[in-house]
């Protein structure tokens, strides 16, 4: 058995608690705090977490790592990790990992953001262990509520990395509301307004709440807003300060730049109880010529308050916006939880008493209440999945109630919470403890009523999706290759009862694949480059001959944790059987593990490629003798692994073959597209023609030395294979007929 905890993974600090006779306790750190700093650092080797990380700053160590929050389950190139990386609020070295995704320099090597996660609720873990004496092995983990389903699933695999097993993944609104509603004594329903600005993340969740029941009612935020772009305004000044004085420009300087990050956090903490602080930092660093510089930098909260007025102001509009995307007004709200960090800076809370009047409630602790909340959903029984029968079960039962198998196979750690009575250790879920009966964990004594159930009941917790979900299809709009199709709409309630469904057809006769990318979006009807990708069901079970226009379904449900399922199917012509492609995104055994059909055919693809550049003599005769070999064997090695499903040799393997296939030299790869797109049947018997003729018009230049000429009918070559591929139809499905 182990013992179960809360966790607020932040992006400027976190908090772990735990149920602790009938309520939640915040558990103190080795540094005697609640609070634990969300920093990593490296250091001649070594590796701290926390405080002891966090303090490297001052000394202007290189090596330290925060906010990786802001980058968790986001690609590189994504629009709002660029915003990050390129403002000043960063001073580590970051780079584009081989999966696309942000990494991180540390010491002699890069992390992913999931790594480093992985280091502070792995440094929670140990301090929640050294206070209860007992080894922790599962936990309740929060997260913004405006986290997509890729950073819920890389929170979930940090999670795993550091030891845990998380069991339910929660929003951090809903925690926080979930901590004061415990304490609240509520009698009447009640609609809550939880306002969370964070370090790095703005979140506004409305909830309507009665006899232990929460309901989302909307949801909405900001990924990249939090009191980290409060910091990053006096970093500039102070940077724009040093510039003025000394002429010399620190936007670069990693160690200048951690040491202002620490001095801006603490400015902004003191103005909070202070008219003005004052920053002095004697030889922050040496000029050109050697002799040390001095930084003396004044802020008064009057000017701090104008510098950020901007960032609270779009908070007001987001939560004004939310509010009315919930048909409510002001007057409908009844309390309003302020979350977060951020909400203790005085002009934040000035604002939104203008707005809200008395119904700000003042005695939530806005840096606890949320770990606080995981820890209240420790004790709430979680439905779990038969591993026999795939069956959904109540987190009460220790047996599926379809097959009978039981809840935990052999040798699987269950998670317990102790009786408060008889001190025993009781099953995560149970209402009553097995030795003594009494009751335990958050169970509501509801009593009897007019609209009140008798007896004790557990909270419920009802959410709602904050984006969109859907898949890519060919598109019918002259306009536009491909769309995003919706199948579960934005604010649907989750767990879904029942799935969702969309209805498509296969795209060419004789089509044998069927890939579905799935994508979430913020807002409908936006540009290709805001989807985010989750990732993508392949299904190749398609019976030969199937005519074009088959009816393909594809059907998504959502559990109470988050998980999302896809499901394809297709019927056959001829026996009425149905064919089906599956995929479940974020589950707790593999989480974004799940990936691997995406990475093996990536290898595939470019194995494919290297294989015929390297053993076609129409193309290898442009390849030096090495490079024919080298791709001969990277061929010959993807096969193997594809075939193996070696998923770890695969992405070493596709960083060799990206780097080779950049390496060819032109026109190998033009030759290779205008053969393979020659051999599909939608490319005339004019088109092919054409395309010969300019090869031959190509190659004879070469030989003749007449380079201008050459690239001329490169050029046109290019132009062709591109008019060639818009006429291969791909393995996406298409819309429905009118």
């Amino acid at each position: 058995m182990g013992r179960i905890i809360g966790i607020d993974l932040g992006t400027t600090n976190s908090v772990v608690a735990y149920w602790n006779r009938r309520r939640p306790k915040p558990i103190m750190n080795s540094n005697n705090s609640s609070l634990t700093p969300s920093v990593v650092a490296v250091d001649q080797g070594s590796r701290y977490v926390g405080q002891d990380a966090k303090d490297r700053r001052y000394s202007g160590s290189k090596n330290i790592a925060y906010s990786v929050k802001r980058f968790i389950g986001r690609d590189y190139d994504d629009p709002e990790s660029k915003k990050a990386l390129d403002s000043k609020l960063i001073s580590y070295p970051t780079r584009k990992a081989q999966n696309s995704e942000v990494e991180i320099g540390l010491g002699d090597r890069y992390y992913s953001p999931v790594e480093i996660s992985a280091m502070i609720l792995e440094k929670l873990k140990k301090d929640a262990e050294q206070e209860l004496g007992e080894e922790v092995t599962h936990a309740v983990v929060t997260v913004p509520a405006y986290f997509s389903q890729r950073q819920k699933n890389a929170t979930r695999e940090a999670g795993k990395l550091a030891g845990l097993n998380v069991l339910r993944i929660i929003n951090e609104p809903t925690a926080s509301a979930l901590a004061w509603g415990f304490e609240a004594n509520i009698t009447e329903p009640q609609t809550i307004l939880v306002y969370d600005f964070g370090g790095g993340t703005f979140d506004i969740s409305i909830l309507l709440v009665s006899s232990g029941n929460y309901e989302v009612l909307n949801v909405d935020g900001n990924k990249l807003l939090g009191g980290d772009d409060f910091d990053n305004l006096i970093i500039g000044e102070m940077l724009d300060l040093i510039k003025q004085e000394t002429s010399e420009d620190l936007g670069t300087n990693e160690s200048v730049k951690n040491i202002l990050k620490g001095r801006a956090e603490q400015a902004k903490i003191n103005l909070s109880r202070d008219e003005q602080t004052r920053v002095v930092e004697a030889g922050i660093f040496k000029s050109r010529r050697g002799m040390p510089v001095n930084l003396d930098y004044t802020l008064t909260r009057k000017h701090f308050e104008n510098m950020v007025e901007d960032r609270v102001q779009e908070s007001i509009t987001i939560t004004n916006r939310a509010l009315k995307q919930a048909n409510l007004e002001i007057k409908d709200i009844d309390h309003v939880l302020l979350v977060g960090g951020t909400t203790r800076i005085p002009f934040v809370r000035q604002q939104l008493k203008e707005i809200f009047g008395d119904k700000i409630e003042i005695d939530v602790d806005p840096m606890q209440c949320v770990a606080l909340g995981a820890a209240i959903q420790t004790t709430i029984p979680i439905e779990w999945v038969c591993s026999n029968c795939k069956t959904v079960n109540e987190g009460t039962e220790d047996i599926c109630h379809s097959c009978q198998h039981p809840h935990t196979e052999e040798g699987e750690i269950i998670p317990v919470i102790v009786c408060d009575a008889c001190g025993k250790s009781n099953r995560q879920g149970r209402i009553e403890c097995w030795s003594c009966g009494a009751k335990i964990g958050a169970a509501m004594d509801l009593g009897g009523g007019e609209n009140k159930p008798e007896g004790n009941e557990h909270i419920r917790i009802g959410d709602i999706t904050s984006s969109y979900i859907g898949i890519e299809i060919e598109s019918d709009q002259t306009d536009k290759d491909h769309v995003f199709s919706t199948i579960i709409p934005k604010g649907t309630p989750y767990p879904t009862h029942e799935p969702f469904y969309g209805n498509y057809y296969t795209n060419r006769s004789g089509q044998q694949r069927i890939e579905t990318p799935v994508f979430e979006v913020e807002q409908d009807n936006v540009e290709k480059d805001k989807w985010e990708h989750i990732g993508v069901v392949i299904n190749e079970k398609i019976p030969t001959g199937t005519p074009e226009g088959t009816p393909v379904m594809v059907e998504m449900r959502i559990d109470g944790d988050g998980i999302l399922t896809v499901n394809t199917y297709l019927k056959r012509m001829k026996d009425d059987t149905l064919v089906s492609g599956t995929f479940i995104f974020g589950s707790k055994e593999s989480s974004r593990e799940n990936n691997k059909s995406t990475v093996l055919d990536e290898l595939d693809a470019l194995g494919f490629v290297l294989g015929i550049c390297g053993n076609d003599p129409r193309l290898k005769k442009y390849l030096n003798p090495g490079q024919a070999e080298q791709a001969r064997q990277i061929a010959n090695e993807a096969k193997e692994i594809v075939e193996a499903k070696d998923e770890i040799r695969a992405k070493s393997a596709i960083e060799r073959a990206k780097k080779l296939r950049d390496e060819l030299p032109a026109p190998t790869l033009d030759l290779f597209w205008a053969f393979y797109s020659m051999e599909q049947p939608q490319i005339s018997a004019v088109e092919k023609s054409e395309v010969n003729q300019t090869i031959i018009q190509m190659e004879k230049k070469v030989d003749q030395e007449d380079f201008d000429e050459a690239n001329r009918q490169l050029r046109r070559l290019r132009e062709l294979n591109q008019a060639m591929d818009q006429k291969i139809p791909s393995n996406l499905l298409k819309a429905g007929r009118k």
